[in-house]
């Protein structure tokens, strides 16, 4: 990314913490890790800027060198041809220190109540990559912006290291996805398949 920083005026990431927690107080939210983790770490990417992974995110390749020339770079878990259309993902995304992007998406959480008894389920559209996927059409309206295609950042799992342009893969293993009946099923069918793979080699 471009080493040049935004000029947008610059508030204390701590002081927004605070008031999205207090937004969540006056709503009489618990205050959720899976709701408050996406809020804060949008939050120290407009104060502090740089590249933000998820915990279950593999880095492939050093990305400094392909985003050189961006100021912000959103990469796409979906693409416009997937089923479902084009999807920002939020497990790996970068940007310049103070850019406006990260402003805006901060006040769209400050300003929309978040149910108390929101499913798990339902984090991703709520503040996870649902959120920045509202806001795509915003982010390519700055100058210096890139959603790469998902074979850049999103590259499945079992074509990464194989591929010749992917700079990581996310391996989507959520700490917030253990309670969640359908993630705990996608596990298990997961496991499964890797014990009879082996069997129909045979």
């Amino acid at each position: 990314m471009s080493s040049q920083s935004s000029a947008a005026p610059r508030r204390p990431a701590r002081d927004i913490i605070e008031a999205i927690l207090e937004n969540m107080r006056t709503n009489l939210e618990p205050l959720k890790y899976s709701i408050l983790a996406p809020s804060r770490y949008l939050v120290y990417m407009h104060a502090d800027g740089g590249w933000y992974a998820d915990t279950d995110y593999e880095w492939l390749r050093d990305p400094t060198e392909v985003a050189a020339g961006y100021d912000l770079v959103l990469p796409l878990s979906r693409d416009a041809d997937d089923a479902g259309g084009e999807y920002v993902g939020n497990a790996v995304f970068g940007s310049v220190a103070g850019h406006p992007f990260w402003a805006s998406v901060v006040s769209d959480v400050l300003s929309t109540p978040i149910p108390s008894d929101l499913p798990s389920t339902e984090v991703e559209a709520t503040t996870g990559p649902g959120l920045l996927s509202r806001h795509r059409m915003e982010a390519v309206g700055f100058p210096r912006a890139w959603m790469p295609p998902r074979r850049y950042f999103h590259t499945p799992v079992r074509l990464s290291r194989d591929s010749g342009e992917a700079l990581g893969t996310h391996h989507t293993r959520g700490s917030w996805r253990a309670n969640s009946l359908l993630w705990r099923a996608k596990m298990a069918q997961r496991q499964l398949g890797r014990l009879v793979s082996p069997l129909r080699r045979q």
